[in-house]
């Protein structure tokens, strides 16, 4: 759990995160037809974010099947998380 800064706020939704991954190998699973991608991080619900080979960060939604860019590098992903000023956490802050 990364705690401080859980929050990643994209087109008006907010994106619970989990954890960020600090490098990770290439993905190689059945589902992921693009090029080379690695996880740098996951949200509550298992969705993957994918450091792509063009610089940008791709979020992957399993149920959908579906990939958005959500921001143009890594560095601006980690800049876009916020903490938890809305208090959208609190069902997880009990489980603590």
């Amino acid at each position: 759990m990364i705690g401080v800064k859980p929050i990643f706020e994209f087109e008006g939704k907010e994106i619970h995160v989990v954890c960020v991954i600090p490098w990770s190998p290439p993905l190689i699973a059945p589902w992921w037809r693009g090029k080379d991608v690695h996880i740098i991080g996951v949200d509550v619900n298992g969705n993957f974010f994918l450091g792509c080979s063009d610089g940008s960060v791709r979020y992957w939604d399993h149920p959908t099947r579906t990939g958005v860019v959500v921001a143009k590098s890594v560095k601006e992903f980690v800049s876009g998380l916020r903490e938890d000023h809305n208090d959208t956490l609190s069902w997880w802050k009990k489980r603590e």
